[in-house]
């Protein structure tokens, strides 16, 4: 007996480490499992709709745009700027310095004489519906919204919702064969509209009839805030006549 004594003494003595490494080891895996788990809940966002379709609304005939259209890869910009008396257009997507449009009279400006010249034919980008607001205000009540951030949504909608629209407004009659959901990538903030990025790909086939991979930017800003009576005054020689 004294001599099992002796020699658990001697063991725990040679292996004092040991034995401590063991016991701190045995402490931490109790506080581990005795510990309450504690699980993340998971958080669910939803998108104000009824806000957006507000924000949209507020919309008018007064605002800016920076259009960035990406067709099969080549990036050009447009700019325009609009009143309710003027549009004003400038950017790579043109042929001019600039172009003025008022009462559907469209005149082109040369930028080094400060020219204004009245135009016969009508620029294709002038009348494009991709990126018209009206068209755009119309078919976002329709939209399915997926929360992506506190200021990004995206809306789903059907292509023939978007087409059903379009042939209301400019007045076609474009028939959707195999429907399929369209995505809208809404940039938004509590008092305005911020951008609009779109794959229009299925819309620009049918409604150009070629497989263009065709992506629209528009940034939206200045609502409510331009004025374009300076430029009417100085040019009201030319555009009287």
């Amino acid at each position: 007996m004294l001599e099992d004594l002796k020699k658990t003494k001697k063991f725990l003595k040679d292996n004092k480490k040991i034995i401590y490494i063991i016991l701190i080891l045995l402490i931490l895996i109790f506080a581990i499992f005795a510990s309450p788990v504690k699980f993340n809940k998971k958080v669910y966002h939803t998108v104000n709709k009824d806000k957006i379709v507000e924000l949209f609304n507020k919309i008018n005939d007064n605002y800016s745009l920076t259009i960035e259209e990406n067709i099969n890869g080549e990036l050009k910009k447009l700019e325009y700027s609009r009143d309710s008396k003027v549009i004003l257009y400038e950017g790579d997507l043109i042929d001019k310095d600039g172009y003025l449009l008022y009462e559907n009279r469209l005149y082109s400006l040369n930028s080094k004489t400060e020219k204004l010249t009245k135009e016969k034919n009508i620029p294709s980008f002038i009348n494009d519906r991709l990126y018209d607001l009206n068209l755009i205000k119309k078919i976002i009540p329709y939209c399915e919204f997926e929360y992506v951030n506190e200021v990004k949504a995206n809306c789903k909608i059907n292509l023939s919702s978007y087409i059903n629209e379009y042939n209301n407004l400019y007045n076609e009659n474009i028939e959707v064969l195999e429907d399929e959901k369209l995505n809208f990538e809404i940039i938004h903030y509590s008092n305005r509209i911020g951008k609009i990025n779109v794959d229009y790909k299925s819309i620009n086939k049918l409604i150009n009839n070629n497989d263009n991979d065709v992506f629209y930017g528009i940034k939206i800003y200045n609502i409510d805030s331009n004025n374009h009576d300076i430029i009417l005054e100085h040019y009201k020689d030319v555009i009287a006549k």
